[in-house]
């Protein structure tokens, strides 16, 4: 619902829509952060690799080592497509530029588009309730809200829990979850719900 409501919102903090959709997509499919995200050009992915793969740099990566990310055939597909409405993207300029800490790019606000789409996404929702019973239910739930009732915040960084959580689901190992997830420390990864 995030990524559909982006795809068909307007411009936030200098983003389009189709672009937050494949920045939430990525965030969400590679557990990169913001500022990695940011950093990835067209060099940084290899999507006709055996596998294919995004890798940012070391001097990106929070752990300040190189980082490669094997992507799922169905996020190589939607980056394909997405990069196929790019075609005057230069090889080392930035596809997300959300970083003002990368060369080309502008520090942009993740939270405030991801506040504006989950409103959206959450509109749609209760909209397409089947009757006035439901749609009050679906009013006092939290699903889609940027703050749920116990504080908690849906913001960008949220997308990488997302990636780790899934990994669980999945019954990947923790020693695994830890490698995919970068942690330099189990608990780390052991502590994200």
């Amino acid at each position: 619902a995030l990524v559909e409501a982006a795809r068909n919102g307007k411009r936030v903090e200098g983003v389009s829509g189709p672009d937050r959709a494949m920045l939430y997509t990525l965030a969400a499919w590679t557990g990169f952060r913001k500022g990695e995200l940011g950093s990835l050009t067209l060099r940084s992915r290899k999507l006709d690799g055996a596998p294919p793969t995004a890798t940012v740099a070391a001097s990106f990566s929070k752990r300040r080592r190189e980082d490669t990310q094997v992507l799922h055939p169905e996020v190589v597909a939607q980056l394909t497509d997405w990069l196929a409405t790019k075609p005057d993207l230069q090889p080392d300029e930035p596809l997300f530029p959300i970083s003002g800490a990368v060369p080309g790019g502008t520090d942009r606000k993740t939270y405030k588009m991801m506040r504006v789409d989950l409103a959206a996404a959450r509109q749609h929702w209760l909209e397409e309730a089947p009757d006035d019973t439901e749609r009050a239910e679906r009013e006092q739930a939290d699903s889609l809200c940027y703050r749920n009732h116990t504080g908690r915040y849906a913001d960008f960084h949220s997308l990488r829990h997302l990636f780790i959580t899934r990994l669980e689901q999945a019954g990947i190992s923790p020693k695994m979850a830890q490698t995919l997830a970068r942690h330099s420390d189990i608990r780390l990864t052991m502590n994200v719900s």
